[in-house]
């Protein structure tokens, strides 16, 4: 369809007659205008007849009114169209020719799936695949079974209270431990309290910061014993049981603190010093004390002249 024309030109758009009277001009209509108008007409008969032609109907210039039949032909024709490509609400969704397409452009098909494949919560169900959990799984209620601990660590919970974790490395168990039967471990189990069994407990290598008991009484081994002691000239035994540690050991040259071979944990409870040969023209006493837990002050001292010695001498401490 064409432009819209302009109007006439002058001054108001409009036209106007002359009068001779007053010498007044009337308005002048150029060639350009009419050809405008021309053209506009053509161009309206020419929409009208397309109009008539999409409805199947041919123009009969008696009649005045078949753009109306026109229009109204087709305003039927789509509503017939539209009632053969409808859904009938009636039918709630059965007459939906591809409910399989339907769905797909609706952008569902997935859920539909999973619709089909989910565990009935009544009756449970079993899943062959994966099953990828981002935080809980929950056990009988909502404060107990197994939560996200990490990247990789999974925790057990028990009414809301953590009672142990699992990785990679390990299995922790913060609280107490009940097998009615075996316990098989392959590698080390390390326990930061007490183990009590009825039954046996057959290990390759048993290592324990305390000490091991049979019914209330100590248990000794090869790789339990019940002391541990270095036999060299500067040398310690300790007992392990009661902590009680004796050290012995000889000083070449004297007046020098001296390191204990082992370091008290607790306590130095004294330090006895003797003379390890005959030691000048008068008699030098030898004598000592402990200076921490860990070393000691030895030297010899004349008993007529009272100066201090380098003798050497034998020493021996006891402490805990």
């Amino acid at each position: 369809m064409k432009e819209i024309i302009s109007p006439v030109e002058t001054v108001d758009g409009l036209f106007h007659d002359g009068d001779p009277s007053t010498g007044a001009e009337g308005t002048v209509v150029h060639a350009k205008w009419l050809n405008a108008m021309q053209g506009a007409m053509i161009d309206t008969q020419t929409e009208h007849k397309n109009i008539l032609a999409a409805a199947g109907m041919q123009p009969k210039a008696e009649q005045n009114n078949q753009i109306t039949e026109a229009i109204n032909s087709l305003i039927l024709q789509s509503l017939k169209e539209d009632s053969r490509q409808s859904l009938l609400k009636k039918n709630n969704g059965a007459d939906i020719p591809d409910k399989t397409a339907f769905v797909k452009n609706l952008g569902l098909s997935n859920t539909v799936e999973q619709a089909q494949n989910a565990l009935d919560k009544r009756t449970g169900g079993t899943i062959s695949g994966s099953l990828h959990v981002t935080h809980s799984v929950n056990v009988g209620d909502n404060d107990s079974g197994l939560i996200a601990n990490g990247d990789g660590s999974i925790a057990f919970y028990a009414n809301n209270v953590k009672t142990g974790e699992w990785n990679n490395a390990r299995l922790h168990w913060i609280n107490n431990i009940e097998v009615s039967g075996r316990l098989n471990v392959s590698g080390d189990a390390n326990f930061s309290k007490s183990i009590n069994t009825q039954g046996n407990i057959n290990t390759w290598d048993l290592k324990a910061n305390g000490s091991i008991y049979d019914q209330g009484q100590r248990v000794y081994s090869l790789k339990n014993p019940p002391t541990s002691a270095n036999l060299s000239q500067n040398g310690w035994y300790k007992d392990n049981a009661t902590g009680f540690i004796y050290q012995w050991g000889y000083i070449e040259s004297t007046d020098v603190t001296q390191n204990f071979p082992l370091t008290f944990p607790r306590t130095c409870l004294n330090v006895i010093v003797s003379n390890a040969n005959a030691q000048g023209d008068t008699v030098d006493n030898a004598f000592g004390y402990p200076v921490n837990n860990a070393s000691f002050y030895v030297a010899t001292k004349g008993s007529i002249r009272g100066n201090i010695a380098g003798f050497p001498v034998y020493w021996s401490a006891v402490g805990f």
